[in-house]
């Protein structure tokens, strides 16, 4: 039997916390006004269907929506917040990662960069000690990557979480943290296809590193989580089942999605 999870199984849950401040003195040439207020947007990625088990299923998927005569636009949404430039860089915090995981981890970034057509690049910039300060509703300059106990933090039964924080009078990205759970309810896994993912393990929920990063990553470019069939079939689709690899790759949405918000000139 699988560990037993006793909440709803959502997909990717979307919360939005406003009016998370940095402060700062006001410039003194401005008195009285100081920098505008940071807020902070969290992607949550649960589990998909029944994996909250003992019978309390995820909610449905939304009916289908008209045909898009097969442009793939219908199967992305984009929130309008973007980089000031076509750079996002991130360091790797590897404390309690449960294997080598950055290679599957750079994987998952990549594959957005890698769309013919686009005009972005995620640049890897080194292994850190530095912690996830989003977890703790602070920004402090440095785009993280990481793994942590997201129980402890109000994540129950969370697979990731990209918490993303942006300047509210310009929608420009100012930080972004990722972490990946920890928890022992889960079994991470940098794997290929055909691999046999129970092997040694028959109590967590097997879940695979470059599936949830690449989907991750999506977030990075503040693409959302889509929930109407057949996005189902996209990265950006907002549930992950077990042993997926389905969200390595792109699909129709994803590659408009990313193409919208960042072409190459």
């Amino acid at each position: 039997m699988k560990k037993l999870i006793i909440a709803f199984t959502v997909a990717a849950l979307l919360i939005s916390i406003s009016g998370a401040t940095v402060a700062a003195a006001p410039p003194a040439d401005n008195p009285g006004k100081g920098p505008p207020d940071l807020t902070k947007v969290v992607f949550v990625h649960y589990p998909k269907g029944l994996w909250a088990k003992g019978g309390i299923p995820g909610p449905p998927d939304k009916p289908p929506k008209p045909d898009d005569n097969g442009g793939g636009k219908l199967w992305y949404k984009y929130s309008g917040i973007h980089w000031a430039d076509p750079t996002a860089t991130y360091l790797y915090n590897p404390v309690n990662e449960p294997s080598d995981c950055l290679s599957a981890i750079q994987a998952g970034f990549n594959t957005w960069e890698n769309v013919d057509g686009v005009d972005f690049d995620f640049i890897y910039s080194n292994t850190t000690s530095i912690g996830i300060s989003s977890l703790s509703d602070v920004a402090d300059g440095y785009n993280v990557v990481g793994w942590a106990d997201l129980e402890a933090y109000g994540f129950s039964n969370a697979i990731a979480v990209t918490m993303v924080w942006y300047n509210t009078q310009t929608n420009l990205i100012v930080e972004i943290d990722m972490a990946f759970s920890n928890n022992p309810e889960y079994t991470w896994h940098v794997n290929t296809t055909g691999e046999d993912w129970t092997a040694g393990n028959t109590t967590a929920y097997d879940v695979d590193v470059q599936n949830i990063a690449t989907h991750e990553a999506g977030h990075w470019l503040m693409l959302l989580d889509m929930y109407n069939k057949p996005a189902n079939e996209q990265t950006m689709y907002g549930r992950s089942a077990e042993f997926d690899l389905q969200k390595r790759s792109l699909e129709s949405g994803d590659i408009a999605g990313v193409l919208e918000i960042y072409p190459a000139e």
